[in-house]
């Protein structure tokens, strides 16, 4: 009969290893552990306060009959200027912080069945009368930088209770086309407001 020899020097070294790995990893716990129970933490005896306004830009389009091209045939700039149907509209600040607006001219819905005119043969005129700033420019609304379908018209900031008026001329250039009779010119106006953060 033979014998196995289990060779114990060997299995005493591996637990001797396990058993001090254990022991460190609970000495490493313990120590952590302590710190994180008597460790201190301050607050700040400072109030963090986030105000927030209130935005509230009013569009006033009471002052027309609504965007509109009267007797849609071509017509030189001159012409165009020079008709009598304007489009006025004031854009007032009446909430309570200072805001920056973007005011957009934006494509509405159409009748079924009928066709869009094109922008590029659409020509305006925008007169801004505000407190600060002046302007009065023509150009074609391809000419206007384009967001799908919303063209930005005007940008500027209003502080509290300030308004800016608007005079919009809006016709067909003598560019157009026979093909570009009868097609339907449908925008609106909508203004985007930002609240200026001091």
């Amino acid at each position: 009969m033979s014998k196995i020899v289990v060779n114990e020097t060997n299995n005493s070294k591996k637990k001797i290893i396990v058993l001090g790995v254990i022991l460190i990893l609970l000495v490493v716990l313990l120590i952590g552990g302590s710190y994180a129970f008597l460790s201190i933490t301050r607050g700040s005896d400072k109030q963090n306060v986030i105000k927030s306004g209130d935005i509230s830009m009013v569009l006033d389009e009471s002052l027309s009959e609504g965007i509109n091209i009267p007797k849609a045939y071509p017509m030189t700039d001159n012409e165009g200027q020079s008709q009598s149907t304007v489009y006025k509209f004031s854009i007032l600040n009446d909430g309570d912080t200072d805001n920056t607006y973007e005011l957009y001219l934006v494509d509405t819905e159409i009748s079924k069945g009928k066709t869009r005119i094109r922008d590029s043969i659409i020509k305006y005129r925008l007169q801004k009368i505000g407190n600060y700033d002046r302007i009065d420019y023509v150009s074609n609304l391809n000419a206007v930088p384009n967001n799908t379908e919303k063209k930005v018209l005007d940008s500027g900031s209003l502080k509290k209770k300030e308004s800016n008026t608007y005079i919009l001329q809006v016709w067909m250039d003598h560019t157009a086309t026979i093909d570009d009779q009868g097609q339907v010119f449908g925008k609106r106006l909508e203004i985007k407001a930002t609240q200026i953060v001091k």
